[in-house]
């Protein structure tokens, strides 16, 4: 349930996404909810643009597209994102509590809708490696 309720949120948010990119053509002057909607697309992309030597796990993806979904790398760069996402990628390898904690977050929520609530409250707590220098 979670994962297609994800896969219809993502697919009509891409779609309205290039809508709203085609508009921009015309020139028009753009809303602060417009660019916003303009950067999470951005930001979505970059997330989508992943290594090819790199395997994000499915958990994990679901979880950083929750916690992107979110707003939780909303004043962050594109680069930051990728570079987050490397760290928490190694992380899962390594750390098993991390991998648990990722895993329950996927299993307890059975809709996007609550997961991306539960990254919005518990976003630092579960991330907590990426506010420590490593």
């Amino acid at each position: 349930m979670l994962l297609r309720d994800l896969n219809r949120q993502l697919t009509k948010f891409l779609v309205s996404l290039n809508k709203l990119r085609d508009f921009m053509h015309f020139g028009a002057e753009l809303s602060e909810a417009t660019k916003r909607v303009l950067y999470l697309g951005d930001k979505l992309h970059a997330f989508f643009d992943q290594k090819s030597h790199s395997v994000v796990p499915l958990n994990l993806n679901v979880v950083i597209i929750s916690a992107l979904w979110g707003g939780y790398w909303r004043d962050s760069s594109v680069n930051k994102l990728k570079s987050d996402i490397d760290i928490l990628v190694e992380h899962y390898k390594r750390d098993e509590k991390f991998r648990q904690k990722v895993n329950d977050a996927v299993s307890v929520h059975k809709d996007f809708a609550s997961l991306v609530e539960a990254m919005k409250l518990n976003g630092d707590e579960l991330f907590f490696m990426l506010k420590k220098e490593f």
